[in-house]
């Protein structure tokens, strides 16, 4: 049941009872005031309803700018130093990494800064029955303990950002983006 619309109606019910009790004191006071009054509230409330739709126009405007697809989440990631800053965060962006490649992989690669020792391949696919395209990744017996869980994507504004859950460094933040050598 849809409460806002019965609040709207009973709002208007409302407004409809007050108004015709104000016309009928008006013409027993025959008070030109009343009748004054009753357009600035009429106009008032019409001014609200317009408000109202304008308000739910710009959101579903904003939601839409809000989506993320599949195609967007293709690319590189890092560790997002935004998150938490300090020597782990340094350490973590410059030994992990990975890539979603439209062939249907995730590339995790451990690094030693730019020169990458290790790369674990495993098989993505997107749960899509989701606001938001749910990365689902295939680990095998040798996958290391950073991709153990389904990582969680954050949309934020018109950025967004995984979470994976390590059984050994807690919740890693990656944001898209190429890994550069830290200043």
């Amino acid at each position: 049941m849809n409460y806002g619309l019965l609040f709207l109606i009973h709002d208007i019910l409302s407004l409809v009872f007050f108004s015709a009790v104000l016309c009928i004191i008006g013409l027993f006071n025959h008070s030109k005031s009343i009748g004054k009054f009753l357009k600035v509230l009429w106009l008032a409330f019409g001014g609200l309803i317009v408000f109202g739709i304008v308000l739910i126009v710009v959101t579903n405007l904003w939601a839409d700018f809000r989506d993320v697809h599949k195609k967007d989440l293709y690319g590189e990631y890092v560790i997002d130093r935004r998150m938490f800053r300090g020597k782990q965060a340094d350490w973590q962006y410059n030994n992990y990494r990975f890539e979603l490649t439209e062939k249907g992989e995730i590339l995790f690669h451990i690094t030693d800064k730019s020169r990458i020792i290790k790369t674990e391949v495993c098989q993505i696919s997107f749960v899509e029955n989701y606001r938001h395209p749910r990365l689902k990744i295939a680990v095998t017996d040798s996958t290391f303990n950073v991709i153990d869980g389904i990582p969680t994507l954050y949309v934020n504004g018109s950025d967004f950002y995984y979470v994976f859950e390590s059984s050994r460094y807690g919740n890693m933040f990656f944001t898209k983006g190429k890994w550069k050598p830290l200043d």
